[in-house]
């Protein structure tokens, strides 16, 4: 079955309080946020309740529509229930809620309906206690009929309890909030940086070469740091694929080691704007150019260090280990593996980096293949197989 999100983006209009909608997470309002997770995490077809309109919130609904993500409004809750269809999956996103996609995306994904709860909670602000026991988390699956039911009630009343309200009633499941998901509710702009910096906090898994882990260590110390300047996040993701193009150029003019240096600064801004990309919900075309460019740029680099190591036309050797080396990192970039010592583009460029700094380039490239052929025979020797 398709499905559909519905966002209470400002479900109570009592006007008590500042709309957390519009306080700025990661560049963008909350409700640009939440409309992003949902639509990441499946959702073809949104709706979001809003009572009251303020500019932030048509500035942010223009925004997405410029991506090409449009949102449907509604002003009451008959409004919202004739905008999804009884039949269609529905993800529920309470007000004020800000959240990871990894979090969203399993709730999302359950396939009977359930309510993301936290046990034990001391009622703060946001969660809704369902029970002695259990506080609502603000995300749950439900079918889109039980919004048709709810807004069939006659009386004036906030959708959002009443739909969870009726929820319980129906038997539906609670799924209980785990150490791995991040959400929060917060009260003020203040509270909502606060949070910002708490996903970015979130660590990396430690999988993959020892390159990678590196890479991943130095990004959970640095991206909670940065997270206190607000860059502009789509100039900020050109600049790993912009830092590549430049080590390029250094190399080309005889500056292997500069080269190198930039080259590694790429994947640590990449990583951190993954970071933001992940906390954001945006999509960066940067991002995935640099992905896909990241190898190719790297073979020419290398290719680049055996030319200026070589001396044509008496020592050509060089250069054969270099298109030995860039070969070799290109295939086994094909292949999924994960173990810590697998040669990667990282840490081949340290080992060049080093190797161009002492002043011995054909060291470090003849080094790069002794360590793809040491790859190479043990995973050999402990897979005959492959």
């Amino acid at each position: 079955m398709p499905l559909a999100a519905l966002i209470l983006a400002c479900d109570d209009d009592d006007g008590s309080r500042g709309l957390p909608c519009v306080f700025k997470v990661a560049g963008q309002t909350l409700f640009a946020h939440q409309v992003r997770m949902a639509k990441a995490a499946g959702a073809g077809h949104i709706v979001a309740l809003v009572r009251q309109m303020p500019t932030a919130l048509v500035l942010a609904l223009d925004a997405l529509r410029e991506e090409g993500i449009s949102v449907d409004i509604a002003r009451d809750a008959a409004d919202a229930a004739s905008r999804i269809h009884p039949q269609e999956q529905l993800l529920v996103m309470s007000e004020g809620l800000f959240s990871d996609s990894e979090t969203v995306k399993r709730v999302a994904s359950s396939t009977e309906p359930v309510l993301l709860c936290r046990a034990g909670g001391d009622g703060g602000p946001g969660f809704e206690r369902i029970d002695a026991e259990y506080e609502w988390a603000g995300l749950a699956r439900l079918e889109g009929a039980l919004l048709r039911e709810t807004a069939s009630m006659a009386g004036d009343w906030v959708l959002g309890p009443t739909l969870l309200r009726l929820a319980l009633q129906a038997g539906t499941q609670k799924m209980l909030l785990g150490d791995q998901d991040r959400l929060c509710f917060p009260q003020s702009q203040s509270e909502a940086e606060l949070a910002v910096r708490a996903l970015a906090l979130k660590p990396s898994s430690p999988s993959g070469s020892l390159s990678k882990r590196l890479v991943a260590a130095v990004t959970n110390r640095v991206s909670p740091l940065l997270m206190r300047y607000e860059a502009p996040l789509v100039p900020v993701s050109w600049a790993p694929l912009l830092l590549s193009g430049l080590a390029l150029v250094s190399s080309a003019t005889g500056w292997l080691a500069s080269g190198w240096v930039l080259f590694l600064l790429s994947p640590l801004i990449a990583a951190h704007v993954g970071v933001l990309t992940r906390i954001s919900g945006k999509a960066l075309p940067a991002l995935a150019w640099y992905r896909r460019l990241k190898m190719p740029l790297f073979c020419i680099l290398l290719l680049v260090s055996g030319w200026f190591a070589s001396d044509f036309p008496r020592e050509w050797g060089p250069l054969v280990l270099a298109l030995w080396g860039a070969s070799g990192l290109y295939f086994e970039s094909q292949e999924r593996n994960d173990a810590l010592s697998r040669p990667d583009t990282d840490g081949a460029a340290i080992l060049l980096l080093v190797a161009s700094l002492a002043g011995q380039p054909s060291l470090g490239l003849a080094t790069l293949v002794g360590w793809l052929l040491f790859w190479q025979i043990s995973r050999r020797v402990s897979r005959p197989d492959v």
